[in-house]
């Protein structure tokens, strides 16, 4: 059964740092303004990260406060200068749990649970009907998990066509749970009142030169490193400027092109200048790598919607990503990763001034598509067709199984913490060697509970296979809960018993979709 939805909260994950200067967080930010704007109670969920800039978001990037930001707790050691895979998936690993706690005390299972960030829509989806994943990547490796995830979801919201189809194809998604929406723009923020000339006098930038600008991050799949080479071709009149990058990429980039005469390095700047320094261009350049899948096919460049809401002609790197949103009625295209292609583009733009003209006003009408606002109002209107399945078939049942569930679980980490409290306190056990005792002795525990309390399976038949799961579920447990024990224990000297406790969770998270879904997977039992 289906019905429509109803009004109800609107809760956006994300996991980056907020606010900051990241097109993630400037998404995200933007995003829930628009969705705000459906007049939905929309709330975005972030960590409290340690690099966050400490400001008020709404300020910072110059939005209307009508959605709630609500930091939540995670386990952030961004400082710590190696294990940067192994620091991410602990801040990831927590991160979700804190969402789902947060959700499971203030969300209604009617309410809309939306990100891009899959962990934490993976749980929530056990609960909430209402998930929705946006797209922002494409895997390109482990298939089978991320297609299990995305049938979990509700709908989809994908930001090019290149993705639909693989989505499609790929993982059998149905077409009719997929909304295609690219990135947007919010069109005032770039139709500022200052004139070319008043720009430059404001950013002192010379008035008698040709100014090519590009504005954003210094990656290499940006293509900046083939813009900056195509300097080396333009004329002396000619001044390429490069606005953004993090100090690192601005230290590399600097030592890279730095000396070279018609090239200026800005380095970043707020975000709420950028349409100035847009302003200023006589020709803005999006140089997108075509060596790299997230540049060619996977991404929706907000930086080219900034483009054309600001009316300046534009260059850009000739790939699917870009062709699927303008053509050469509204920029100039340019071979991807060919400097002397850009070259020639970039002067072709600057000195056929009527043309460049002509392409930058029909960019900037066909921008009025790409507004966050239509944008918002677009993916409501999706939502609300696919509906979602009726509130009662996840009634009384539900809550049962999930009560049966955490009832085993309690009286097997019981048994963990008081075998752990034992051998600790009263047999002077080194604290990783008691935990994995613990540890095991609760497997024993919690797979008897799991089969007799939880899923009720009284077959006898399938103990062997189901023992063997369990016993190889409960090994890749046991290596979890070593590193989250030594993790929080040994690296950020957090109490063992609290540090216990808080592993014992997140791996309670995860078995129970193994059990659910591998172990006691089968229609006797469900």
């Amino acid at each position: 059964m289906v019905v429509p939805m109803p009004s109800k909260s609107f809760f956006i994950i994300f996991h980056g740092r907020f606010p900051s200067e990241k097109a993630a967080s400037i998404f995200a930010a933007k995003n829930a303004e628009a969705f705000a704007g459906t007049s939905m109670e929309v709330v975005l969920t972030v960590p409290r990260r340690i690099g966050r800039i400490r400001t008020d978001p709404y300020a910072f990037y110059h939005i209307k406060n009508n959605f709630r930001v609500v930091y939540l707790p995670v386990i952030d050691l961004n400082f710590v200068p190696f294990g940067k895979k192994l620091t991410f998936w602990l801040s990831s690993v927590s991160f979700s749990i804190s969402c789902f706690c947060y959700l499971a005390v203030v969300a209604c299972r009617s309410d809309i649970i939306y990100s891009n960030e899959i962990l934490p829509l993976l749980l929530a989806s056990f609960f909430f009907p209402a998930t929705f994943y946006e797209m922002h990547d494409f895997p390109e490796s482990k298939f089978i998990l991320f297609g299990i995830f995305l049938r979990r979801m509700r709908g989809l919201i994908i930001h090019n066509y290149w993705k639909t189809e693989h989505a499609v194809k790929r993982f059998g998604v149905s077409r009719n749970k997929i909304i295609t929406e690219p990135n947007a723009v919010d069109v005032d923020e770039f139709s500022i009142a200052q004139s070319k000339a008043e720009a430059r006098a404001r950013l002192s930038l010379p008035s008698d030169k040709k100014i090519i600008i590009y504005t954003g991050h210094l990656y290499s799949w940006k293509g900046v490193d083939t813009l900056a080479e195509s300097a080396r071709k333009l004329p002396g009149d000619y001044l390429v400027v490069f606005v953004g990058g993090t100090p690192e990429d601005l230290k590399r980039f600097k030592g890279s092109y730095g000396h070279i005469s018609n090239i200026s390095i800005v380095g970043w700047r707020p975000h709420t200048e950028i349409a100035l320094w847009q302003k200023a261009a006589d020709i803005l350049v999006l140089p997108n790598t075509a060596k790299e899948d997230i540049s060619k096919y996977y991404t929706s460049p907000m930086k080219l919607f900034e483009y054309m809401a600001s009316g300046v002609p534009i260059v850009a790197s000739r790939v699917p990503s870009i062709e699927e949103i303008v053509t050469e009625q509204e920029v100039f295209f340019a071979e991807a990763d060919h400097a002397r292609s850009f070259a020639e583009a970039i002067q072709k733009a600057a000195t056929d001034g009527d043309e460049g003209a002509m392409r930058a006003r029909r960019g900037r009408a066909k921008v009025m598509e790409f507004t966050w606002t239509m944008r918002a109002q677009r993916v409501v209107s999706f939502m609300d067709r696919v509906g979602f399945p009726s509130v009662s078939v996840f009634g009384a049942a539900r809550f049962l199984f999930l009560a049966r569930y955490l009832l085993s679980g309690i009286l097997a980490f019981a048994v963990n913490l008081l075998v752990l409290f034992i051998l600790t306190e009263y047999f002077r056990v080194w604290y990783l060697y008691a935990s994995t005792d613990a540890f095991i002795i609760s497997v024993v525990i919690s797979f008897l509970a799991q089969k007799f309390i939880t899923f009720r399976d009284r077959s006898r038949a399938r103990m062997p296979y189901q023992l063997t799961l369990c016993i190889i579920l409960a090994l890749m447990n046991m290596g979890a809960n070593g590193v989250f024990m030594y993790s929080f224990v040994g690296l950020l000297h957090i109490s063992y018993m609290v540090s216990q406790i808080f592993s014992a969770a997140i791996i309670a998270l995860w078995s129970l979709a193994a059990y659910r879904f591998i172990i006691f997977a089968h229609d006797e039992i469900h």
